[in-house]
């Protein structure tokens, strides 16, 4: 499996009016395209000590691509949202249909996107595709991974929201039913989620951990 990270010359409406207007820095934490339009639901985070949550929701609002926006504060100066949209720039393209990590707006009109590929075979065929649409990128890295232990897609989705909204604070700032509301599922499927991921991270920080210690003696 193959971590990849791209700069693409790629402009989100919606992204790029934020930055500009509140001087934010933006991070899409979940980017999925809707099956019946070249719009996406995008899990975002936005860190910014010029607005509020409402502020940017009825921001976001007001692009004509945008078609619902709902944000909140996690902690000062920082707020987690979800974003739908009936058309974007990056359904043009297969990036959304990897298993993103993050897409990070990076200031100049051009996006940074982490993801995962199975292998060198479907990284070809990405930049294939891109070539083939005309899209402008640059390959910043491509680092082998080992597979054994990754999440699903799901789990990584459940986690990373869990994180960042707060669930593994002390004290915590969200529970299951927050993010069970979140995903449209149940509490007791948030919390069966969360547990298979942390048992598949646990036994990786072991595993790396006593081969660690088996070189260093």
């Amino acid at each position: 499996m193959l971590q990849v990270t791209l700069n693409v010359r790629m402009n989100c409406p919606w992204v790029s009016y934020i930055s500009r207007k509140y001087n934010a820095r933006i991070t899409l934490l979940q980017c999925v395209p809707h099956v019946m339009s070249g719009g996406v639901s995008a899990l975002v985070k936005v860190k910014s000590p010029n607005c509020g949550s409402e502020q940017i929701s009825r921001a976001v609002r007001k692009v004509p691509t945008v078609q619902d926006a709902t944000f909140t504060e996690i902690r000062p100066n920082v707020h987690f949202g979800i974003v739908k949209t009936s058309l974007c720039p990056c359904s043009s393209t297969i990036l959304p249909h990897f298993n993103l990590i993050n897409a990070v707006d990076n200031g100049d009109g051009g996006l940074r996107w982490t993801f995962l590929v199975d292998n060198e075979k479907s990284l070809k065929q990405l930049t294939e595709h891109l070539d083939n649409n005309g899209i402008d990128y640059q390959i910043e890295e491509a680092v082998k991974i080992e597979d054994s232990w990754c999440l699903t897609e799901k789990q990584e989705q459940v986690i990373r929201a869990a994180l960042e909204l707060g669930f593994y604070d002390i004290p915590r700032r969200v529970g299951l039913k927050e993010l069970a509301k979140l995903f449209n599922i149940s509490p007791r499927a948030v919390s069966e989620i969360l547990r298979r991921a942390h048992r598949r991270i646990i036994i990786h920080a072991l595993e790396t951990h006593q081969v660690s210690k088996y070189n260093e003696a």
